[in-house]
Order: C-alpha cells, then structure tokens, then sequence
C-alpha cells in the first residue's frame, strides 16, 4: 500500500475548506448576515516583498492583483470584526539583509473595522524587500494578545529568504505555547518549494493551506478563511451516526454529515469511490459543552481495512479552540477495492478524552470525492464497447439486468398487444356469425 502526505484539498474547491475542504458550509460568508465572535479576531501578513513586482501573468504586478483580493475581502468583512494588517518586506533593503530581515511592521493594529484605513494602508503599499516570514510570525502572536478566538492568515508569493529563524519552527514554538491561536497560509502563484514551506506553517499552526492563482480566487480564499476565523463554528450536514466496527458503517456519498465520537471509542464511516476517483475527508471537532479533547485522530482504510492516510490534531482545552484533521487519498486503484469500478473506502475517527472529559464528542465530516470513475466493459461486448456503470445509491443494489423502468414498459406494451389482438379476434367472429 502507498503512502500518501495529508495534505488538505484546495479550499476554493472545497472550501474550501470551502471546505473548505472542512470549511464550506459550517459559517456564512465574511458579508454575510450575522455578527462576528464576540472576541475572535485575525491579523492579516501580507506579503510586500521585491517578488510582488513580478509579472501575475496578466500584464501586471502580482501586488497590484494580491491588493485586488484583499479590497474585496475589506468589502466582505462584518461590520463588528476585528482585523489588523502586518506587512514584510515593504520598507526595502538598501542598509543589506540583515536590516531588510527585521523589516516587518503592524501597520493597521487589531481593532474595529476601519474600511476606508485599511484601503487607504493597502493602496500605499510598494514591493521593495526581503521575505522575514518567521520573524512576521512571532509578532503576530502579540498584534493578537487581546482576543481570545485568534488566528493568522498569511499570504506570500514566495517563502522565507530569512532564516533563521525557521518560519516552520516559528508555527511549532507558537501551538506548543498552549495559545488558541490558528495559523492559516495562502500562497498567492507560489513555486512549489515555497508550497511545502507554507503547507509546513499551516499544518504546525493547526490551520490550512490554499492556493490562490489570481485576484478573484485570492479574495475568494481569504473571505473563506476569515468567515471561519471570525465567526463561531456551527456544525452543519445530514446525520450519519458512526458505526461500531467497518461492516456496520452505512455506505453514503460525499458530502457533509453531522456525527458524535465516544471518548476514547473509534467510529467508523463509509463513502462510495469509484477506480481512479479520489476521496478527501475533513473532520472538524468544534467546542462543546463535552469539551475538546486532547487529540483528534482520522484515518483512511481502503476496502480490505488497509492503510491509506491518516491524520491527528492536538488539542489545547481553550473554550474556543475547534480541531480539525483531515486524511486524503488523491488516486485510488483497483486493487484498493474488491469489485471496482465500484467500491467503498472506510473512515476511521477516534477523539482521546481530556482530563475530566467523557464526551461524546460532536463533529462534521466532511467528504469530497474527485474525479470520475472509468465505464465498464463487459466481456460478451468484445473490445472496444463499454456501457457506463454508475454507482449505486446507498443502500441500493448495482446489477447488469434491465431495469424496473424498462421491465414495467415492456409489461405494459404486452398487455396493450394482447388486449389489441383479442378485440381483433372478437370482432372477427361476430361477423362470422352474422
């Protein structure tokens, strides 16, 4: 069995989160009616390094299309948040990198929303210097000391030219300091070593990373991750109780259920895939009135309960503090499961108690599955005919015989022949008689 790296599915297909692979439909938008978390707040790190100055593939500055995202976000956002801006890089390099490395600056602080401020300090922002991602990092932490609900939502086109220290090391220091604070990255046309570096600082800092290509999906991503920043979770989804043990699991589609986890307990849950397609699955486990436990643990297992993915996220205990871990398999084949192109992969969730805790726990799963499973080719069809074989629902039966559609027709029509032919042969033979 190949081994596959967690990484979360793009939030603007998911979320993307949507969901946010594990953010979609769990909070209404930044615009959206309803009132920020009484004492959750986000500070935005901006990327205004020299690289911002390149091309974005439209004839013009990346820091004019990064600027684009973030005025839509301004125009997006609640009324009541609270949101402060840090940039880095943009006060230049000619004293040498050493200086060009402390070159991080709060210039809008954590507080109530101020639009028209905080276009005026995006509008006047010039690309000039280094990439001190770490250190930006570390005074993040203090632009957020007054909220309780805090999280850092990092944008870059590249990543850190500074170290030390080590942005990835700044993001571990930061989720063992106890703090309920969530570090989410966005990597605005990034190459893909800058990629795995942000995906390091997001998955430390117990938050996601996104892609973001253009100005319109760089402000899609940033609404999608300051709505979940900004605003308390509300678990949403069908209800799919787990199961004790894999063969109990009700075999469902993808999409967005509404479960509990036992303490100390595993649940179980099963999704329809298909050869070829691809299954990417999120838990989040919100504060409740059980509490949060000390670690959220997911796994993927294919059809013969082999390991797939897994994934684990530490708890804090804060009051504010929600858990999110996500396992992915981008590509299943057919020796995953028993009767492809059909088939079911098996998802395995176990919440540990915290001290004093008993659970159960709620959460939402989230399941989102890719791609399109290949058609069929029967043998007596010969090379080269197919007929398409689609997944049965849940719960139904998948069979190569005609449908109850085509049989019921095919009843009817033969009564309608019959009826026909005996009124024919009666009228026959009353002529006959007279």
């Amino acid at each position: 069995m190949r081994r596959r790296c967690a990484a979360p599915v793009c939030l603007g297909a998911l979320l993307a989160l949507g969901f946010d692979a594990g953010a979609g439909a769990q909070s209404p938008p930044a615009g959206g009616p309803g009132a920020a978390a009484k004492d959750a707040a986000v500070i935005l790190i901006f990327d205004a390094s020299k690289s911002m100055r390149d091309d974005d593939g439209n004839g013009r500055p990346k820091i004019e299309a990064a600027k684009e995202g973030l005025n839509k976000l301004v125009d997006e956002l609640p009324d009541d948040a609270k949101v402060g801006l840090r940039v880095y890089g943009s006060q230049g390099c000619g004293s040498g990198k050493a200086e060009g490395c402390k070159d991080t600056k709060l210039v809008t602080p954590v507080g109530p929303l101020d639009r028209a401020a905080l276009k005026q300090q995006i509008g006047a922002l010039q690309p000039k210097g280094f990439t001190p991602i770490g250190n930006s990092l570390r005074a993040a932490v203090g632009d957020l000391v007054a909220a309780k609900q805090k999280t850092i939502v990092l944008v870059s086109d590249g990543g850190d030219n500074c170290a030390p220290p080590a942005p990835c090391g700044v993001a571990k220091e930061i989720s063992q300091q106890g703090v309920a604070l969530k570090i989410q990255a966005v990597g605005f046309q990034v190459k893909p070593g800058a990629r795995r570096q942000l995906e390091c600082i997001a998955d430390a800092g117990g938050g996601r990373y996104v892609d973001a290509g253009d100005a319109e999906e760089l402000g899609s991503q940033l609404r999608s991750l300051t709505a979940r920043a900004l605003r308390p979770y509300t678990l949403q989804g069908k209800r799919l109780p787990g199961a004790p043990a894999p063969p109990q699991a009700r075999l469902v589609a993808g999409g967005q259920y509404t479960s509990e986890v036992t303490a100390d307990a595993v649940g179980w849950y099963a999704f329809r895939v298909g050869e070829g397609q691809g299954i990417d699955v999120s838990v989040t486990l919100p504060n409740s009135p059980a509490g949060v436990p000390s670690v959220l643990k997911t796994e993927l297992q294919d059809e013969r309960l082999g390991y797939a993915d897994s994934d684990s996220t530490a708890g804090s205990g804060s009051t504010s503090e929600t858990l999110t871990a996500t396992s992915t398999d981008s590509e299943i084949t057919d020796d995953e499961l028993i009767n492809p192109p059909a088939g079911r992969y098996f998802l395995r969730v176990e919440a540990e108690a915290g001290d004093g805790q008993s659970g159960p726990y709620p959460i939402e799963v989230n399941a989102r599955i890719t791609g399109t499973a290949p058609p069929v080719v029967s043998e007596q069809d010969g090379e080269g005919s197919s007929s398409s074989s689609p997944l049965p629902d849940a719960g139904g039966a998948g069979g190569s015989g005609p449908s109850d559609l085509v049989l019921l027709l095919g009843s009817l029509a033969a009564i309608a022949v019959g009826l026909g032919l005996g009124a024919a042969l009666g009228g026959s033979r009353r002529r006959e008689a007279t």
